[in-house]
């Protein structure tokens, strides 16, 4: 999975106002905080200052390996790999700015370093070895995400002498660099690539107007909401997209969305009324995360859309939305204020939390407790297909599990309650019986069946 820039890590007077000195993480690492929000239990680990003074998360997988960058000093910033409480640095090339912005189920990381000369380089850094990519003639490049598998693909924008941003794609096997950007409208004089899913199904931004890509000789761009301008920032294995858009009121506002079957989504109304909202990360349940409170930038001119502001000059209420309402995750400062940036499969989101002096990498874990029989079902779908990547069952376990599963669906569609209550009540058979012949272990059995037995509570309740 990737993320892209949280916000732009303002260490020292920046923050505190003229005069003041850089302000230092005070909180433990590794402090854990709870929340019960409606029927989500949300907890919150302070991952510290890693390196310096601040830190953003920017992305993780599904091993929860994480991604982002730490302002060391106030004027050196660098990437890092934080797994399992170990934090790595990256590396750079020379110059005084690194950050990573997306990591793979790999561990191959990709963001952007700069050199000497002040020239910044889309990277990717694998085996303890940062690189960068071949790209002949920029005078600037950031690599966003980074996919899966074979062709790997790495995803990303990268200027000329012109200056503005062009869309790429990058195959990994063989140094081959793909200029999105040429199959744009010939209006479009700026475009981004911001994430790739497994299919290579490429989303971005082209101009004003978000854009998903399979690989043929077109894009498509997606509808918004009336305002003219959208973004799409994050794609899933089932080919959702979420993004932001803008709505026709007056003054129009930025929305969080989501795009499914080509239709926009609004997530819902903003965390505090008129506040701005997006939604930068998306795992394959649908569960979206973001902020409620941070304009979003997708000019042209811009950098990216990586908003550059004190978090004493605005409250940003990172959320998770799971359906709606949006949920509020500021449980970790007293502000309230940061962004989320990624979530992966198993609950776990990255991003920032901040006060008025500091800001930090935050992983939050985010229990998803299922309010209906299908959101239960689509959880255990999401179990299964990590079991099979994983490699835990073999084909034909999977394909038993998910045909029971998917007739579960359809008989739900229908409004067959009994037939669905029995083949809940056949897949808890199944997996039980897998536990006895040593195919799962009690562990990996377990969430299987808590969250089949809360199916089987919400078809009888």
């Amino acid at each position: 999975m990737k993320k892209i820039w949280g916000i732009v890590l303002l260490a020292g007077p920046v923050l505190g106002g003229c005069g003041d000195s850089p302000t230092i993480v005070t909180r433990d690492p590794g402090a854990m905080m709870l929340s019960k929000v409606g029927s989500d239990v949300i907890q919150a680990l302070d991952l510290g200052d890693l390196t310096g003074y601040q830190s953003a998360a920017t992305a993780l997988n599904e091993a929860g390996q994480i991604v982002g960058y730490s302002a060391v000093s106030t004027d050196e910033t660098r990437g890092f790999l934080w797994d399992g409480g170990t934090t790595t640095d990256l590396g750079s090339f020379g110059g005084a700015e690194t950050r990573a912005y997306g990591i793979n189920e790999a561990g191959v990381v990709v963001g952007e370093s700069e050199d000497l000369g002040g020239a910044t380089h889309a990277f990717l850094w694998s085996d303890d070895k940062i690189r960068p990519l071949n790209i002949t003639g920029s005078v600037r490049s950031t690599a966003y995400a980074v996919s899966d598998g074979s062709p790997t693909r790495i995803v990303g924008s990268f200027e000329l002498e012109l200056g503005y941003p062009l869309a790429f794609v990058y195959d990994v096997e063989t140094d081959e660099l793909f200029i999105l950007h040429k199959l744009l409208d010939e209006h479009s004089k700026c475009s981004r690539a911001f994430d790739v899913n497994n299919r290579n199904r490429v989303v971005g931004v082209a101009g004003t107007s978000a854009f998903v890509w399979d690989g043929g000789s077109s894009v498509t761009y997606l509808p918004d909401l009336g305002g003219g301008a959208s973004a799409a920032l994050a794609i899933n294995e089932a080919d959702q997209i979420a993004g932001v858009a803008l709505d026709r009121s007056d003054p129009p506002l930025w929305h969080a969305v989501m795009w499914k079957d080509g239709a926009v989504v609004d997530l819902g109304p903003p965390l505090k009324p008129g506040l701005p909202s997006a939604a930068y990360g998306l795992n394959d349940a649908g569960q979206a995360v973001g902020n409620s409170g941070i304009l979003p930038s997708f000019s042209c001119g811009s950098p990216g859309p990586t908003p550059i502001v004190s978090p004493a000059e605005v409250v940003a209420y990172p959320f998770v939305v799971d359906d709606v309402p949006l949920v509020n995750l500021s449980i970790l400062s007293d502000s309230g204020s940061g962004n989320a940036l990624d979530i992966n499969n198993h609950g776990l989101a990255v991003g920032w939390s901040g006060g008025e002096k500091s800001i930090v990498a935050v992983r939050w874990t985010i229990e998803f407790i299922p309010t209906t029989p299908e959101d239960a079902t689509e959880q255990l779908v999401v179990s299964v297909a990590d079991l099979e990547d994983a490699g835990t069952v073999t084909n034909g376990t999977v394909q038993s599990l998910m045909g029971k599963l998917d007739a579960v669906t359809r008989q739900l569609n229908k409004g067959n309650v009994t037939p669905a209550l029995k083949l809940i009540e056949a897949f808890v058979k199944e997996v039980e019986m897998l536990v006895e012949r040593g195919e799962l272990s009690q562990e990996e059995a377990a969430g299987l069946l808590a969250t089949a037995q809360q199916a089987i509570a919400l078809l009888t309740s």
